[in-house]
């Protein structure tokens, strides 16, 4: 969670980190740190969106995070739900599993 603490100071709109690596390596947990240092809330509830694939935490009227965990993306998913070009280009993505994207 320092880590990802780190690194929410250093990222903008128009970011997008990805974030590969074996089941518990630290994705979601890196994600939390990230997630509540931009919020500036230390106790806020930050869960793997894996059911949802994306949650989004607005910072402002103007930018939002989009955590996405792409893990259960199956290969014919719609992808126009997950609203990648205009995420990528106006708020701060944290992706888990960009791999599945294909």
């Amino acid at each position: 969670e320092a880590l990802g603490a780190r690194m929410s100071m250093l990222c903008e709109a128009g970011d997008c980190l990805l974030l590969s690596g074996d089941l518990g390596a630290g994705k979601t947990s890196l994600s939390r740190g990230f997630i509540r240092s931009k919020l500036g809330d230390p106790r806020l509830r930050v869960t793997s969106p894996s059911y949802l694939l994306s949650q989004i935490y607005e910072i402002d009227d103007d930018l939002e995070i989009h955590h996405m965990d792409l893990y259960r993306l199956s290969p014919d998913a719609d992808l126009s739900v997950l609203n990648l070009p205009d995420v990528l280009y106006t708020d701060i993505c944290l992706m888990e599993w960009p791999d599945r994207l294909g």
